[in-house]
């Protein structure tokens, strides 16, 4: 299918560019990968029994400057993926019970964050300025530090959420990441700070780096059928020296 694809495609000018381009989830609000909601409670053990420990659920990680001792503060809902709109109760599934009691909110609101470029620039150059410890490293185009990476959201202070998928994109000539974050705090153009994954080794350095950017709303994406989400509930996690 692939070759049929590139033979079809050649004479529009299709061309490989390589998987490292597919970092940008974050342009289209889609979130690939939530950690998935296995890792407690009675009704998942069997499942939990039946993964093997090479499995990506047993592998995979955590990482950023949120760190809870309860992973269940990790799950996401469909209202904080802006799945909320095609949950319908005229049928049975697995999990309903549980929607009802907090379909009607309130709810967290999934927002685009558009960071600050000057904070952005000052990460960057803190990686050669030869003083202290470094801060870590974002890599380009998507600074995936972990398979699940989970950053604070603060404003004035108080944490109102959480930041997701950070990359770089092309299309908007800035970094932004996906965030998941409290209604009071979701109103487009309000300037929040990001406090930017913690690297173990240059945990005391990282608490003191803060990106600003302001948010607006995420682009929707579209609900496809469930794929095969995966994490740990024992995940590598940084571990917040300062």
């Amino acid at each position: 299918m692939k070759a049929a694809l590139l033979a079809a495609g050649a004479e529009h000018g299709m061309r490989q560019v390589g998987a490292r381009l597919c970092g940008g989830g974050g342009e289209s609000g889609w979130v690939p990968s939530p950690l998935p909601a296995i890792y407690t409670g009675e009704a998942m053990k069997p499942y939990r029994e039946w993964l093997s420990a090479t499995s990506f659920e047993a592998l995979a990680s955590l990482g950023g400057s949120y760190v809870s001792d309860d992973v269940e503060d990790y799950y996401l809902t469909p209202w904080d993926l802006d799945y909320g709109r095609v949950v319908k109760f005229d049928h049975d599934f697995i999990g309903r019970a549980a929607l009802e009691k907090i379909a009607d909110g309130p709810h967290r609101r999934k927002m685009t964050l558009v960071w600050n470029p000057d904070d952005v620039a000052a990460i960057f150059r803190g990686l050669m300025d030869g003083g202290d410890l470094a801060p870590k490293h974002m890599e380009m185009p998507a600074a995936h530090y972990a398979a699940h990476p989970y950053d604070r959201v603060s404003l004035g202070g108080d944490m109102v959420g959480l930041s997701i998928t950070p990359a770089y994109s092309p299309g908007e000539r800035a970094w932004i990441s996906l965030a998941i974050l409290e209604p009071q705090a979701a109103a487009e153009g309000t300037a929040r700070s990001r406090s930017p994954g913690v690297n173990p080794v240059a945990a005391v350095r990282n608490r003191r780096w803060s990106v600003t950017g302001r948010s607006r709303s995420a682009r929707r994406s579209r609900p496809g059928r469930s794929t095969r989400h995966r994490a740990r509930s024992t995940a590598h996690r940084y571990e917040d020296e300062a």
